[in-house]
Order: C-alpha cells, then structure tokens, then sequence
C-alpha cells in the first residue's frame, strides 16, 4: 500500500496475541517510514494489541505535522488510511468510526476507547485490509520480533545494562 495523490498518511499496524507484540508503521507525506514496536502481556486481545499501535502511531503525529500536511489544500483534515492484518479488526475500526453497521465491536481495553476516538477525529480515516500481496505487514511483525526483547531476553542482563540494552 502506497501513498496515493490523495493520501496523506497511512498507518500499518499489526499484532500477535500469541507473544504479546504488537507493530505500527507511518508512512507520511513528505517524510519517510517511522516505525514503533512493544510488547503488552500476553493476556491482551489481538484487538488490543493493535489499537495500542493504532493510538501509538497517530499520538507520533503532532499538531504541526497536521498543519504542514493541510498547507496548501482546501481539506479540514488530513486524509489518513489505515491497514491491518486482522479482518476482524478492519471491520470493528470501521464500524467504530461509522463507516460500517452490523459487526462486533472493538475488543480492546475500555481505556483505549477514548483515546483511540480522539486521535482518529483529527483526521479523514479510511480503513483498509491489505492487499494478498502487501507483504510489508508481515515484514513489520519480523521487525517488531527482533526489536522487541523478551522478558526472557532482558533476565539475562545485568540492571545496570538493561536500559542500554532495551534502547539498542
């Protein structure tokens, strides 16, 4: 998925109930790929996995950057798209933000309900499953894994080397 004439940010997220991961990665107009990566326990939904790299992605995404990306134009908004790997999470997002009716919704954490709504009204969100050959999701999962240690990983580090270790 590429930014298009009309697009002006997208946000690719993805999580893993599994290990606990989650990934986002935000592509905006005029400034290249930033990605962000953590882990959450492993009792977390999938749905909350992906809605903490969701809120995380769009909070990267300050005030100014909204202004630059609207200079120029007649838009009151940014135009944002939003790819996921989970259909179940592109249909609850859409039905969140109205675009839908008639599915279950977000099966995130309550908190996040609020935050997720304010984030998303700064902007003109379209939501998106990827396309069968979008392979760059899969690719963000790689990067999460790697980058992301374990706690596993971090018992084996001395104290004094953990935040030297986490930050590398």
């Amino acid at each position: 998925m590429r930014l298009t004439h009309v697009d002006d940010v997208i946000v690719k997220v993805v999580g893993n109930r599994k290990t606990g991961l989650w990934g986002s990665t935000t592509l905006r107009r005029g400034t290249g790929e930033r990605r962000t990566a953590g882990r959450l326990n492993t009792h977390s939904t999938n749905h909350t996995l992906q809605t903490v790299a969701l809120v995380t992605s769009l909070k990267a995404i300050s005030r100014n950057d909204v202004t630059r990306l609207l200079q120029g134009s007649d838009k009151a908004k940014p135009r944002l798209v939003i790819a996921a790997q989970d259909a179940t999470f592109v249909d609850a997002l859409q039905q969140f933000i109205g675009q839908k009716v008639a599915t279950k919704p977000i099966r995130a954490a309550k908190g996040l309900h609020d935050v997720l709504r304010r984030q998303l009204d700064r902007f003109d969100v379209t939501v998106r499953s990827p396309e069968n050959t979008d392979f760059s999701i899969m690719g963000l999962y790689a990067w999460a894994a790697k980058t992301v240690l374990s706690p596993i990983q971090l018992d084996g580090i001395p104290p004094s080397l953990a935040p030297l270790a986490i930050s590398a």
